[in-house]
């Protein structure tokens, strides 16, 4: 299911947490919320989205579409202000992610998956010098 969206950091990385039985629906609903924050109008030109999975314990079987999640990601994706994706994912089912990786080459952009929030954290400071991450970063 589809926690909760919001900026980890303001306006410049922006996280979305998902836990149980994740579906379509879930990622829909993120995706509609993350295009808000990203439209703003005084967004900055180079957002990171976090899609925190650690906690998803199921998926259903809606998830697992490639067209329909097409649909539902690449708004996001294809947002002139979206910089990378990273996907957190301890262990990532195998057709999800043949369906991320397709999605962000048929987008053209960028995505990591790395196993843990410190491990994204850490990638996303490490390739944006102009994120400065706060000193209580996990």
């Amino acid at each position: 299911m589809f926690e909760k969206i919001y900026w980890y950091l303001d306006g410049r990385i922006l996280m979305a947490d998902f836990g149980g039985t994740a579906s379509l629906e879930d990622v829909k609903k993120a995706s509609k919320l993350a295009l808000m924050m990203l439209n703003n109008e005084n967004q900055p030109p180079m957002t990171h989205v976090i899609a925190n999975v650690i906690n998803v314990s199921n998926l259903d079987a809606s998830i697992l579409k490639l067209h329909p999640m097409r649909e539902a990601i690449t708004p996001v994706l294809s947002n002139p202000h979206t910089g990378w994706f990273v996907l957190v994912d301890s262990e990532p089912d195998h057709v999800i992610l043949f369906i991320i990786k397709t999605i962000t080459e048929l987008t053209s952009r960028r995505m990591r998956v790395v196993p843990t929030l410190q491990d994204a954290l850490q990638f996303i400071d490490d390739i944006d010098p102009s994120i400065t991450l706060p000193s209580d970063s996990p």
